[in-house]
């Protein structure tokens, strides 16, 4: 196969198998698409550039990945990827981190504002610690809830350690 040649496949449920010809193969399974094609335009080595065919679901992806592309980037610029002997903990730090990206790539959106993530991090970080208020400290004993029942119980005959008796 050369650059921009395809190959396809459609099933009797509607899913179509296509293999189309890049700088390598690729290769897509979908039900959303048909048999449908278009043309663009791809660069070169050199810089040149050909037009090229490809199936529609090639544009439609390319037209959709910025965001997975952005996100990737920011998640590798601060990528926190701690160790731990419990393996949820990872889990739950990388689900965290994707959240704040996920926040940020929304709050650069909404509000046009350039600030960095560093920046932005910083904010969320100083916005949560300043909801949270200190505990204080209590002076003194802790106060009993009423559920411990403790009684002086009496003892009816001493008992001698026998090393003081051997002692004296």
């Amino acid at each position: 196969m050369k650059r921009g040649d395809l190959d396809y496949q459609l099933s009797d449920q509607g899913i179509s198998f296509f293999k189309w010809k890049d700088n390598r193969s690729a290769h897509f399974l979908l039900n959303y698409h048909g048999n449908d094609t278009c043309n663009f335009r791809r660069r070169l080595k050199d810089g040149t550039k050909i037009d090229v065919t490809a199936p529609i679901v090639v544009k439609d992806y390319n037209g959709h990945m910025g965001g997975i592309d952005k996100a990737d980037i920011l998640h590798a610029i601060y990528d926190r990827d701690r160790k731990s002997k419990k393996w949820w903990h990872r889990l739950f730090f990388a689900m965290l981190e994707m959240a704040y990206i996920n926040s940020y790539i929304a709050y650069v959106e909404v509000h046009r504002e350039k600030m960095s993530s560093l920046e932005y991090k910083r904010c969320i970080t100083k916005g949560l610690l300043a909801k949270s208020k200190p505990q204080p400290k209590r002076k003194g004993r802790p106060k009993s809830n009423g559920d411990e029942q403790n009684f002086v119980q009496k003892r009816e005959e001493k008992e001698i350690c026998l090393f003081l008796m051997m002692v004296v």
